[in-house]
């Protein structure tokens, strides 16, 4: 749940000051010159390596010798991972007040309003209206799309400026709120935790991409008690968060949370299955719309499906029935719930399940949501992800989790592309609820 530490300046996005140019020159070359000082985030993505380079390269050494035409080449290459966010020491309640994710917006915001727009990264982003029509014609997007299909791929390349390589995802025939409505649902009365109530929170990927996940969730929810519904109006707004439009992660905060604090006041908690729209939930619309009581409301009540479960199992107590799977894990402990700062829940509650051991590694994957499929950035999202694929082919771990399955498809992608001497035992990715889920008995599809 949302917690005091989150709590960042708030953002006055529509003040007048928001968009000033000459304004926010100012706080990037003061913000720059204070990263160059310290360099704690070097190693954390492409954006350090290039600001140190653009003052290094100087004869001064110095940030006011760098033209702010350049100021691109960082701002370009973040993928708002908010890795840095956690570990810089001049956060809140230092009197520099640096929020480097946030200050990235800020400035995309600028360069959207001035008219520079990446139309290639906006229509992918537009994640529902995509999600609608490539699940209606699911077989042939799924055919074009795929990495196999050469030719396809070079002219999607060529129009969508996506990389040929980029492994993308499924679209599955049929959406996961109509899955959902017709299953049938099986409440253990009997578990300690019978008498709570959830509403999950599909998220676009699980609605539209892979619904076992969601269906995985709503098993484990209910074989330990849990009443279980399923909402899904539309996307949390990550993608527009990336490309700078706030009018319209606004609105869809607005619409979503007004939707989900009708199932609050009826006492149900809030649980979503990615840790990317947990984080905008709990954290990011309260940046931006500060004054918004039902937003407020959604950030204090919302959940991160390992989360809830870590707190499920310590207060009431778990279910029986987990059994051994026949192998251990190497899990991902993705970006997006390490910013939340509620330590590895998804590692806990893979932990219970028997003779199992887990390896958790934290490193970013590179891929960034839409960033990491574009064309001008695959490369840097390949080398990025380079260790973390390392990691998992040297652990020789039978089972593969990220709670991000972007991510977790983009490693998958670069351990199939490794040496055959030198390949991984894994052959697909799982969110950690799968192999939870799978423990429980669950056939994972």
């Amino acid at each position: 749940m949302y917690t005091e530490w989150s709590q960042r300046a708030e953002i006055r996005w529509q003040g007048p000051d928001f968009l000033d140019k000459v304004e926010l020159e100012s706080e990037l070359r003061d913000t720059f010159d204070i990263c160059s000082t310290c360099r704690r985030c070097v190693s954390l993505c492409e954006s350090f390596p290039r600001l140190f380079d653009l003052i290094d390269n100087t004869s001064a050494k110095d940030i006011r010798s760098v033209d702010s035409v350049r100021f691109s080449e960082v701002v370009d290459a973040c993928t708002l991972c908010d890795m840095c966010y956690p570990i810089c020491p001049y956060i809140l309640p230092h009197k520099y007040e640096i929020d480097f994710p946030n200050m990235v917006i800020r400035y995309r915001a600028l360069q959207r309003n001035m008219g520079n727009r990446n139309y290639q990264q906006e229509q992918l982003a537009k994640i529902d209206r995509n999600g609608r029509i490539f699940c209606y014609w699911s077989r042939i997007i799924n055919w074009i799309t795929s990495k196999e299909n050469l030719v396809a791929r070079l002219v999607l390349q060529w129009i969508a400026g996506i990389d040929r390589r980029a492994v993308l995802p499924k679209f599955q025939p049929q959406r996961f709120s109509r899955q959902s409505s017709v299953r049938e649902v099986r409440i253990n009365r009997e578990a300690p935790g019978f008498g709570r109530k959830v509403v999950i929170y599909a998220t676009c990927f699980v609605e539209y991409n892979k619904s076992g996940i969601g269906i995985a969730a709503s098993t484990v929810l209910e074989k330990n008690g849990v009443e279980v519904e399923i909402v899904y109006s539309e996307c949390c707004g990550m993608p527009q968060l990336e490309g700078g439009s706030l009018e319209e992660v606004s609105r869809k905060a607005i619409s979503i949370s007004s939707e989900l604090v009708r199932w609050i006041d009826r006492g149900y908690d809030i649980v979503t299955l990615i840790p990317s729209c947990s984080l905008m939930m709990k954290s990011t619309w309260s940046l931006y719309l500060p004054d918004d009581q039902d937003v407020k409301k959604v950030a204090l009540n919302t959940y991160d499906i390992s989360e809830y479960l870590v707190e499920l199992f310590g207060q009431d107590g778990i279910a029986e029935g987990l059994r051994p799977i026949g192998g251990d894990i190497t899990l991902h402990y993705a970006c997006h719930a390490q910013a939340q700062n509620m330590g590895p829940k998804s590692a806990i509650i893979l932990r219970l399940i028997p003779e199992c051991n887990v390896t958790v590694t934290q490193r970013c994957s590179g891929h960034g949501g839409t960033w990491g499929v574009l064309k001008k950035n695959h490369q840097v999202a390949v080398e990025f992800g380079a260790p973390l694929v390392n990691r998992i082919v040297s652990d020789q771990r039978k089972y593969f989790a990220s709670e991000c399955p972007l991510a977790g498809e983009h490693l998958l992608d670069g351990v199939a592309t490794c040496g055959k001497q030198l390949r991984s035992k894994v052959d697909r990715s799982f969110h950690p609820i799968e192999l939870l889920a799978k423990s429980y008995g669950v056939d994972i599809v």
